[in-house]
């Protein structure tokens, strides 16, 4: 497992538990072997099933369903979001069938 899973699992992590109404991303921040990871700067898209476009809940970053699309786009399931039994979103279609 490299260190850079951790922060993406944990994004995966929180659509998931949020059963894809939210979705937390681009952390930003700094492992040590002392302290474990410290994550700052948060963006947190909330989806709405009134609205797929930006929602503004969260402040100016929350793009809601487009921001969520977007971290999907990139995001590749690691052994941790496997470990944890995290859905496979690779298919587009399939989460927005799942948020609405």
């Amino acid at each position: 497992m490299l260190p850079t899973d951790v922060p993406q699992c944990f994004s995966h992590f929180t659509f998931d538990f949020s059963r894809g109404r939210d979705l937390l991303c681009d952390v930003q921040g700094v492992w040590n072997a002392q302290d474990g990871f410290v994550l700052t700067d948060p963006v947190i898209h909330h989806v709405s099933a009134k609205s797929g476009r930006q929602h503004g809940r969260n402040g100016k970053t929350d793009k809601g369903l487009v921001g969520v699309l977007k971290f999907f786009e990139t995001h590749r399931c690691n052994a941790l979001c496997r470990h944890l039994g995290l859905g496979d979103f690779g298919d587009f279609a399939d989460i927005r069938r799942q948020l609405f």
